[in-house]
This record gives C-alpha cells, structure tokens and sequence, in this order.
C-alpha cells in the first residue's frame, strides 16, 4: 500500500510539474522573453538549476520569474498569475517601492484567496493557498535575496 502511495504521490507532483512547465513557457512566450534551464540571481549570485522566464519590461529592464514551483493541490491554472506576481514582488519591489517580504507575501495571499472563488471546491483551494503563504513566510527568504534592483513598471 505504502508503494501504491509514493507511487501516486510522484505521479501527481510529475503531472503537476509538466502543467506548470508549460504555464511558464506559454507566459513567456506572451511576454516575448526566453525560458532558460538555469538562472544566477543578479544580487546573491546563487546559480539555480530549474525554468525561469527572462523578459524585457516595456522599459528594457531584464526580470525573471519562475512561476509556482511547489506543490498547490491542483489549483496550479488558478494560482499561477498570483505566483509570477509574487516572483516580481520578490525581485523588483523592495528597491522601486520599498516593500518588504512580509508585503510580497501578504499580497500573494490575497491574491491566492481571491482566486478560490473560481474553484471547485473553495474550501480546498483556501485551504492550499493558506499552506503556500506559510511556505513563502518560511522559506522565501532565498529568493527575495535573489534580486533586488529597481525596475520602472
């Protein structure tokens, strides 16, 4: 039983995995930028091994994004706007409008919950959105360290 278990759960993380994938590729695209395998972060120089987008902003300033890149209990279509948001929240806000994490964060968990009105199940989906902000709170700190360079929106 415990195999059929693991088995399921891997599944559904791969399945869940390629879903994301290919959000991250069709945002790009719509945003003229290039997914790219690795990515150094401008500020800490930590080398990170999975997707990221990186695009030109209307003003010519390089951001990047990676999308959500954990586990969201299926609400993956639903979160996935919220996710990029919070990525640029992490890289570009801190020095172009002073916001701190906590802000980032707080702003993505509305964001999130506001999303779960579009779910089957809102409770579920509520219930999932509230994990991924005590995720961030916890252990966001890397990435909002990754960058931190102003940027003209």
């Amino acid at each position: 039983m415990k195999k059929l278990s693991l088995f399921t759960l891997f599944f559904l993380v791969t399945m869940q995995n390629a879903f994301a994938n290919d959000l991250l590729n069709t945002y790009c695209k719509e945003l003229g930028g290039e997914v790219r395998k690795t990515y150094q972060c401008p500020k800490s120089r930590l080398k990170l091994s999975f997707g990221f987008c990186v695009f030109e902003n209307d003003q010519g300033i390089e951001q990047f994004f990676d999308g959500c890149t954990g586990p969201d209990g299926g609400h993956t279509a639903l979160f996935y706007p919220h996710c990029i948001k919070h990525d640029l929240c992490y890289h570009h806000e801190p020095i172009s409008n002073g916001l701190k994490q906590k802000d980032c964060d707080q702003e993505f968990r509305d964001g999130l919950l506001r999303s779960c009105r579009q779910a089957k199940s809102e409770k579920k989906c509520r219930a999932w959105a509230k994990t991924m902000y005590r995720a961030v709170r916890m252990f966001g700190v890397l990435a909002f360290n990754c960058a931190n360079y102003e940027a003209s929106y």
